[in-house]
């Protein structure tokens, strides 16, 4: 376990490195942490994979709208590169934290309990909503991740954890 973790904090100086050279091969640049218009975002949607895309849809519509929203998109989860989550992440005043998956009796999925745990990291008492979504193969579209970010402007009506696009 120990070599484990020491093999992780080396990975962590190597990523940059990794996603320099992967950008050389494919044609397309990552970082460890991705933002949208996050700098003077009062709600953010943090998201994975290419559902970043769709909610950069969302964003804009919203921003059309006078609504400061941004998205934040996370490309390692290990090892987890806390300090630039929390550099995206700070000036927020909610967090939308979109989640594939439930990890049953926490209250959210694994990601929003990392997501919250950086947070506590840094002292930070922004509050974090958690939505599950995409259950049953369900697509995310630009409509729900606007419906998302909603919510977090609307943050004192709305559950801190509730799954998104079930029927009842």
């Amino acid at each position: 376990k120990y070599q484990l973790s020491i093999a992780m904090e080396q990975t962590k100086e190597e990523l940059a490195n990794i996603f320099t050279e992967y950008e050389k091969i494919s044609g397309r640049a990552y970082a460890s942490v991705e933002g949208y218009r996050y700098e003077d975002a009062e709600v953010i949607l943090f998201i994975l994979g290419s559902s970043y895309e769709t909610a950069k849809v969302a964003v804009d519509k919203l921003r059309q709208n006078g609504k400061k929203a941004g998205a934040v998109c996370i490309h390692s989860l290990r090892p987890l590169c806390r300090e630039e989550m929390y550099s995206c992440l700070k000036n927020a005043n909610v967090i939308v934290s979109a989640d594939r998956q439930d990890s049953y009796g926490a209250d959210g999925g694994n990601m929003s309990m990392e997501l919250k745990a950086c947070l506590k990291d840094f002292d930070c008492r922004t509050r974090v909503i958690t939505k599950i979504y995409g259950l049953g193969g369900l697509e995310l579209y630009p409509e729900d991740a606007e419906k998302m970010l909603l919510d977090g402007f609307n943050s004192g009506s709305v559950r801190s954890f509730e799954y998104y696009g079930i029927y009842r």
